[in-house]
């Protein structure tokens, strides 16, 4: 995934060493970050392109902040358009 691009080789390392652990909340921790950040990053790209309103940006990082699984971003930065995104 490292390859890919998915991930960095820190977050790689990160995850290989949770992996290793016998704490498998602390991989779903690790797991958690990671989606995060990728999540905010959508939010941000979707936001610069003009995909989504300043509002609608801060409800769905609102919504990421409060643990919500960042699934509901499923299509963002893909809408054809420029449509703006839900809020």
């Amino acid at each position: 995934m490292a390859r890919a691009g998915r991930l960095t080789a820190e977050e790689a390392d990160r995850l290989t060493e949770a992996a290793a652990t016998d704490d498998p909340g602390h991989f779903e921790a690790v797991v958690g970050e990671i989606q995060g950040r990728h999540a905010r990053a959508r939010v941000d790209a979707a936001l610069e392109a003009g995909q989504l309103t300043p509002e609608a940006a801060r409800a769905m990082l609102a919504r990421l902040e409060k643990g919500e699984d960042p699934r509901f971003l499923r299509g963002l930065g893909r809408r054809a358009g420029g449509q703006k995104g839900p809020a």
